[in-house]
């Protein structure tokens, strides 16, 4: 099972998800922007930790581009994969003018399973 809570900061998401489960999180961009249409943006989503190599990227879906709505994920297969620490991740975009921004960030913990 993972969780998910938001900070006071802007666009700063954190996770927890125990090993050996799956991880979905929806992002709703309008939500925190108003209006944008994402069709045609190439997406990253990566997480990382102890100097920033890159140990797991995640999956990215877009679900619904008119409305800025996607989903991150890892697999079962890949939380299991995965140290139990607190890991750093962001979302980056390109955009169709070439225009790289990064989304969100946060911290992305994996528990350790202990079933």
């Amino acid at each position: 099972m993972s969780g998910c809570t938001e900070t006071d900061e802007t666009n700063v998401v954190h996770v927890a998800v125990t090993q050996g489960d799956t991880l979905r999180l929806v992002v709703d961009l309008d939500a925190a922007s108003g209006e944008i249409d994402i069709t045609g943006w190439t997406w990253r989503c990566d997480a990382s930790y102890s100097g920033g190599l890159v140990l797991q990227p995640m999956t990215v879906e877009v679900t619904d581009p008119a409305k800025g709505v996607l989903e991150l994920s890892l697999s079962p297969e890949q939380t299991a994969a995965m140290m139990a620490v607190d890991y750093s991740w962001d979302l980056e975009a390109t955009d169709t003018a070439d225009d790289v921004r990064t989304l969100v960030t946060g911290r992305l913990r994996i528990r350790s399973d202990v079933t």
